[in-house]
């Protein structure tokens, strides 16, 4: 259902092209009058004849301003009588016919309204003789106009109506896209916690129930941070740091010591807008992967910087790395989401790679274009 606010902008769009196709119409009539008008003054001075250009103005006008008063008839019967290949039988007669009768309202207003403007005596008989011979002789030209008239009107149309598929069809793919980021995005959210939850369960079964209380109370406080952002698919760096840090909070309660966490983030990408869960995913994924799996102390790092005009951001870990026997080769629900929405958001524009560093563990690379500021 339209709301009043699209209903209004349609009527404001419509409104302002019945002002531009009066103003090009009545421009263009004003335009070959006067040209008309000066050929025919000069060609009569050429010929040392009397002229008078008002004269030739006064009397043109008749003529193209009648056609310029009857473009709304001809454009009315256009759109009654759409030309179609399957109609073609009977809408091209019909047009050749309401195009004949136009042009003989115009040939013989132009005709009285030229014998008017030179004041020119005739008696009847003479008028309408001279409207006949004005008929016979001009007839094909104006046909020709009316033929005119037609084809700019369709070309406008088919513009029209193209430009408009392509604002429906840009506006569909754009609410699938959203329809889909959204679906993602509520993956996420179950997929965290899911995971915290689990490890707030093994805490409890290993009989530590102060660590899982106070595990459970930060993740209270992070819920309500990431819930209060709602379906919002991009967020300010900043705060997907604090997300970040909320989680390896719950991490560091439950490996202790044995987890390290090194964080350097340029202060000037801060307000820069990244996929929200985008750095959680990939944290998680070298603490749950990369050092879950590891005898002793293990390291994160996070990292976030300019380059180029993307905005480089950067997980490594020093992990058992990518290929471990015991680890799966496949990408889990957070990584796989993650590249599907990173593509639904930045097309071709973004990178996205997981590589093993020569002194092991593993770095998750994502540059995508920089973005500075609420969106």
């Amino acid at each position: 259902m339209f709301s009043d606010h699209s209903i209004d902008i349609d009527r404001t769009a419509r409104r302002k092209r019945f002002w531009l196709a009066t103003a090009v119409t009545v421009g263009g009539a004003t335009f070959i009058t006067f040209f008309v008008s000066i050929l025919s003054h000069l060609r009569y001075i050429q010929k040392g004849l009397e002229t008078h250009l008002g004269t030739w103005l006064l009397g043109e006008s008749f003529d193209w301003f009648t056609w310029a008063a009857l473009v709304p008839v001809i454009i009315w019967f256009a759109k009654k009588v759409r030309i179609t290949r399957q109609k073609a039988g009977w809408t091209i007669p019909a047009h050749f016919l309401f195009g004949a009768f136009t042009s003989v309202v115009t040939l013989v207003i132009g005709v009285i309204g030229s014998v008017w403007a030179h004041n020119e005596q005739m008696t009847t008989a003479q008028l309408i003789d001279l409207c006949m011979r004005e008929i016979i002789w001009m007839l094909p030209w104006s046909l020709f106009i009316y033929s005119g008239i037609v084809a700019v009107y369709y070309a406008l149309d088919y513009y029209r109506r193209y430009n408009e598929r392509e604002l429906r069809t840009s506006k569909l793919e754009t609410e699938l896209t959203r329809a889909q980021l959204d679906t993602l995005h509520t993956q996420l959210q179950p997929h965290f916690l899911f995971n915290t939850l689990n490890s707030i369960s093994v805490l409890m079964r290993k009989g530590e129930i102060d660590t899982a209380q106070r595990m459970l109370n930060r993740l209270s406080e992070l819920l309500r941070h990431v819930l209060a952002k709602g379906g919002t698919q991009e967020i300010a760096l900043e705060t997907e740091m604090e997300i970040v840090k909320g989680y390896l909070e719950i991490e560091q309660t439950r490996f202790g010591e044995r987890l390290h966490v090194i964080v350097n983030v340029d202060d000037s990408c801060l307000k820069a807008r990244v996929p929200s869960f985008v750095l959680q995913t990939l944290v998680e994924n070298a603490v749950r992967h990369g050092l879950a799996n590891k005898v002793g102390h293990g390291q994160v790092t996070v990292a976030a910087a300019k380059e180029n005009g993307f905005l480089k951001l950067t997980v490594q870990d020093d992990g058992v790395g990518l290929d471990v026997p015991s680890r799966s080769t496949g990408e889990g629900v957070g990584l796989r989401t993650t590249r599907t929405r990173l593509a639904a958001l930045y097309g071709e524009r973004y990178r996205f790679a997981l590589t093993s560093p020569d002194n092991g563990g593993t770095l998750a690379t994502l540059e995508i274009p920089l973005q500075i500021g609420e969106k």
